[in-house]
């Protein structure tokens, strides 16, 4: 990763996700590819674009489609812990976020279906 970081001229991988570079490339990988389910759940909300390998890191058959939940799920297998000091922090944050977002989407569901049964 470091040699392609080099090559487009960042310093780090956060420098490159934040990026116009970057964003430009999630834009026409998203219109091209329809990128608005979750790969492995089905979920279209809080959705990511995950590099599979840091090796090709422009590369659209590199890239999976996920959720918010599912993305953090996959880095915790790769041992990528989102500066969290050990796995069961990691694991109780990912439940306490996992609870939240199910609640979310339950209120969001019966919001939805109030406004259907109103009209």
């Amino acid at each position: 990763m470091r040699l392609q970081l080099d090559l487009l001229g960042f310093k780090d991988y956060k420098e490159f996700l934040n990026s116009s570079l970057w964003a430009d490339f999630r834009s026409r990988l998203r219109k091209a590819h329809n990128c608005s389910k979750c790969a492995r759940c089905g979920s279209t909300e809080g959705i990511n674009l995950h590099h599979m390998s840091y090796k090709a890191l422009l590369d659209p058959a590199n890239i999976a489609v996920l959720c918010r939940d599912c993305h953090k799920i996959q880095h915790t297998k790769v041992g990528i812990n989102y500066g969290l000091k050990n796995s069961e922090q990691l694991k109780s944050q990912l439940k306490k976020e996992t609870k939240e977002q199910n609640k979310k989407k339950k209120l969001k569901r019966l919001i939805d279906s109030q406004k259907k049964d109103k009209a």
